[in-house]
């Protein structure tokens, strides 16, 4: 019988991380199946509480960081343990604000893979505003023109924040080279740019790697993961058959409420995350 290890990584908001681990519970049944919680330093307490409150369950188990270590290391905590003491067939990273509901979610997993053998699987992205198409993130491979084009984005949105212009920041599109390949919710695709809400991992890539690159505190993980998939002729694959329900940014809204603020923290990192991948890529004539 395969194996199924769930990463939920928590900060602050218990119930949203209670209604995930309840959701992945009801889905697999009597699957073989996992769920570690990783709480990434919360200083409210609620890691405790859910510790507390877990401790009965012989498929949770809760892991408690001392300090907020942002997404990728946070997460990574979850993988290690995975591969330390449970040794899955997949590891499914979930953000907490995330609801599986889909019986035969387990069963697509596996047959996908069977299927089309791939490393990193993405599934279809719900919201609760009904749009359906944030995922997959990008079409085609990554390049040094396309993080040079991310920064450059990022860059006027900032200036657009922090000079209170955010009424301003929907005209950086005027700067930008519209995409080649736009992203089609609705069909599978490969070597596509998955989003970070909720990525299934497979032997081929958790036998290689300890989760996900640890350079990022927060935002641009999806872009180091599409990258790394893309260097080592890995398959990445967003199957629609497959479907999260996603309530979006529950724990960053729950810590920056300020509308401004929230744009600064997520635009500060995202040029941190971008800067740092962009070395990655040799120099050539983009850099000029």
């Amino acid at each position: 019988m395969e194996q199924y290890l769930f990463v939920i990584l928590h900060y602050n908001t218990a119930d949203d991380t209670m209604e995930c681990a309840a959701s992945i519970e009801k889905v697999c049944g009597q699957a073989d199946y996992h769920i570690l919680i990783v709480d990434n330093g919360s200083p409210n307490g609620s890691g405790a509480r859910l510790e507390a409150l877990y401790a009965g369950d012989p498929h949770v188990t809760v892991l408690l960081s001392r300090e907020n270590l942002g997404f990728a290391r946070g997460n990574n905590i979850g993988f290690a343990y995975a591969k330390e003491h449970f040794h899955p067939d997949y590891i499914i990273l979930l953000n907490n604000d995330t609801v599986l509901y889909q019986q035969d979610f387990l069963p697509i997993i596996s047959r996908t893979y069977r299927a089309r053998g791939y490393a990193v699987l993405g599934p279809m992205m719900l919201t609760a505003d009904g749009r359906c198409d944030q995922n997959p993130l990008r079409c085609g491979p990554i390049s040094r023109e396309s993080v040079l084009q991310t920064i450059r984005a990022i860059k006027i949105r900032l200036f657009c924040a922090r000079y209170h212009l955010l009424w301003t920041a929907g005209l950086y599109k005027k700067f930008l080279k519209k995409p080649a390949v736009r992203p089609k919710p609705y069909l599978a695709q490969e070597n596509v740019k998955l989003h970070g809400f909720c990525l299934i991992f497979s032997k081929p890539y958790i036998e290689r790697f300890d989760g996900l690159d640890s350079r990022t505190f927060m935002y641009g993980e999806e872009d180091f993961l599409q990258k790394r998939l893309q260097d080592h002729h890995l398959l990445s694959l967003y199957c629609p058959e497959l479907a999260v329900y996603h309530k979006e940014g529950g724990s960053t809204q729950h810590t920056y409420r300020n509308r401004r603020k929230k744009f600064l923290f997520f635009w500060e990192n995202s040029l941190k995350s971008m800067e740092i991948l962009l070395a990655d890529f040799p120099a050539g004539p983009s850099a000029n």
